[in-house]
């Protein structure tokens, strides 16, 4: 039997240190964070459709997958040229109503989240993924970005803390879940070159404390790469996340 951390240790320190982050007040929980852009032009330009990558930065209406109420389309005919890809992830969207309550207000939550902080996960991803360097590995690669729920937060945008970036290699992942991944990737790659992109980035976030996940897809230009990568740009994201600065 494994003899019990001494008080004082690290895994103790770390431990407290992340416990008190978490049953801390959400920063900003009725108000909208002084840094962020009450317009959020850059949040709209990354609502995208998922077929032409159009954004809703464009004077577009995007409407919801009826099945799914997930996936951004901007006319019938994008969504039923998305359709072959998209119909396997539906499915998997719509197996959300067998989740208990717990895990579906979980889902939920995230996803607003997600939705809030779309420039910053697309930034960090870019940065993470080095795709300055080489824009192909993001058919190799998913961002993983675990979180814990923020207690106390009454606007969506702090409503989870994220603890860490994590690169989660494809191959890595089970072979079904693995080929299903590439495929979905390969899809959307071909999809975003045909309007001028230059590819597709996969951005996980995971509730450590219910285990939902939500996986948002990005397209990404030239300029997007050329994002600059600083020593600091992990803590300069998470910063955004956690203390809930939408752009």
């Amino acid at each position: 039997m494994d003899a019990p951390c001494p008080p004082g240790c690290l895994c103790h320190v770390l431990g407290q240190v992340l416990s008190d982050v978490l049953t801390r007040p959400a920063p900003c929980t009725r108000r909208r964070h002084p840094a962020s852009d009450p317009r959020e032009i850059q949040r709209k330009e990354a609502m995208q459709c998922q077929n032409c990558w159009i954004s809703y930065a464009h004077n577009v209406k995007l409407f919801r997958c009826g099945g799914c109420n997930i996936e951004y389309y901007c006319s019938k005919a994008c969504q039923k040229q998305a359709w072959p890809s998209h119909k396997q992830k539906c499915k998997l969207n719509q197996r959300v109503d067998t989740f208990g309550e717990e895990k579906q207000n979980s889902l939920s939550l995230l996803r607003a989240f997600t939705s809030k902080h779309r420039p910053t996960l697309t930034s960090l991803a870019v940065c993470a993924l080095e795709l300055e360097k080489d824009p192909k590995r993001s058919m190799d690669y998913i961002v993983s970005i675990p979180v814990h729920t923020r207690r106390g937060s009454k606007r969506p945008e702090t409503s989870f803390f994220a603890v860490d970036v994590e690169l989660q290699p494809i191959d890595e992942l089970p072979q079904e879940q693995a080929e299903e991944m590439h495929e979905q990737l390969r899809l959307a790659h071909e999809r975003s070159v045909k309007v001028g992109m230059i590819g597709v980035l996969f951005v996980m976030l995971k509730c450590i404390d219910t285990g939902v996940a939500n996986i948002v897809p990005s397209a990404f230009a030239d300029d997007l790469r050329q994002v600059s990568r600083q020593d600091d740009w992990k803590e300069v994201h998470l910063k955004r996340l956690n203390e809930g600065i939408v752009l």
